[in-house]
Formats: structure tokens, C-alpha cells, sequence
């Protein structure tokens, strides 16, 4: 992951900014990148584990940068009646070394990374969750990049259920009582025919399982997610 000192926005205001372009869109919710894969968190996260004298410190209170981003986009959303959601990548964090949910011990420690037991990480993924499902009221949507690892099914469940059981969950299906799913491309239209209830790109109309799809695009074309 980068090093903590490259996060370092110069701008004010610009949450406010971004609630703007939602609403000129038209856009009526919005899901903001709480955690990607780096495992930077975006919000000045508490968690820890005392027990192994780890401090959760890849985080924005530890940048140069002393805000709650999270809490900023939260806030400019709402007032523009723009209702909130959160990504959060429970199965990737290049900072503990975490790759498809899984710790890679065998992998070297390098600069900014920590390391972490599986039981240790997973314990880190719940105690940020309920940070961010907790601090920040109801959500319209919860988004699991890439899934979730079985050994957390139970857990995220009971954590959905009790934190917020209105909010949809995508890539949720199994562990959410609102599933959706990912429609199968970044292209911002989906594949046709596409049903509501299954489980797969598609769809399948003889399914018992609903779940419907969501089509997400890109900032920007030829698949560009950031600023390139």
C-alpha cells in the first residue's frame, strides 16, 4: 500500500462538491469508498487489538489530513437529500497483508504493513463495521466489493441484522437480509434479459432466491476508477 504521507487533500469543501454533482445528476443515493483495497480507512477509526498491542493506525487521523471524511460525506448528502451507502472491502487490505479474505502469512512485511493472525484480522473487519454501520445512521446501501469469506457469514449477518436491516447489501447474498447483486459489467447498462430473482450475471427466472442486480460504471472511459 502507499505510503500514509501521500493522502494529503488540499481542497475544503469538497464533500459538499460531490453532493452537488449527485444531485445534478439526479442521483438519489450514493455509495462512498469508505475502505478500498489499500486498507486506508477514510474515518478516524478506533479499533484495535490490546491484547497484541496493535493499533489500527493506516487511517486518516494518522495523515496529515485531520478530518472525518465519512462523516463529511454524510452529512453534505443528506442535506442535499442524497441518501447514503458505504463500500468497505472486507475481503482485501494490502496494509494486513489480505488477499481474497485471506492473511497471507508467507508474504514479506513491508513498509506501511502490519502483521495479523486471520482471527486477528477478521476481528479488525468487525470492529470497523460497526463503526461505520454505528456512527453514521441508517444507510441505503452496504457494498462487499469482491464478497465476503464464509468464516464471517455469521457474524456480518448478526452485525446487518442488529446495525441496519433496511439497508441493501451488495454482494451480499447469503449473509444479508437485502441482497442485490452485481449485474457482471462496469459498463453501466446491464445484459438483457436480466431478472430479478437468481443469483448469476443474468439472473434466472426459475430462481427462489431474490436478489436483484445493480449496474455500476466507471468515472471516467476505458475502465478508469481514479483520476489517471
Amino acid at each position: 500500500p502507499p505510503p500514509i504521507t501521500t493522502f494529503n487533500p488540499t481542497a475544503t469543501n469538497f464533500t459538499a462538491q460531490w453532493a452537488q454533482s449527485m444531485v445534478d445528476l439526479g442521483a438519489t443515493y450514493a455509495v462512498y469508498v469508505a475502505k478500498h483495497g489499500c486498507g486506508f480507512t477514510t474515518w478516524p477509526t478506533r479499533s484495535a487489538l490490546p491484547g497484541a498491542g496493535f493499533v489500527y493506525n493506516y487511517s486518516i487521523q494518522y495523515s496529515s489530513y485531520k478530518g472525518d471524511i465519512v462523516g463529511d460525506f454524510v452529512r453534505d448528502a443528506r442535506a442535499r437529500g442524497i441518501r447514503p451507502g458505504f463500500y468497505y472491502s472486507v475481503v482485501s487490505n494490502a496494509f494486513l497483508r489480505v488477499s481474497g479474505g485471506q492473511v497471507e502469512p508467507s508474504q514479506p512485511v513491508k513498509p506501511p504493513q502490519a502483521r495479523v493472525t486471520q482471527a486477528q484480522y477478521e476481528e479488525i473487519v468487525l470492529q470497523q463495521l460497526t463503526e461505520l454501520w454505528t456512527n453514521y445512521g441508517d444507510l441505503e446501501e452496504i457494498w462487499f466489493d469482491g464478497g465476503y469469506q464464509t468464516d464471517l457469514k455469521a457474524n456480518l449477518t448478526a452485525l446487518l441484522v442488529k446495525l441496519q436491516p433496511n439497508a441493501v447489501a451488495f454482494n451480499g447474498f447469503g449473509a444479508a437480509p437485502n441482497p442485490i447483486r452485481w449485474c457482471g459489467t462496469e459498463a453501466g447498462q446491464a445484459d438483457y434479459p436480466n431478472w430479478s430473482t437468481g443469483t448469476t450475471k443474468g439472473g434466472d427466472p426459475d430462481s427462489p432466491d431474490w436478489c436483484p442486480a445493480e449496474v455500476d460504471t466507471t468515472l471516467q472511459n476505458n475502465g478508469q476508477w481514479f483520476y489517471n
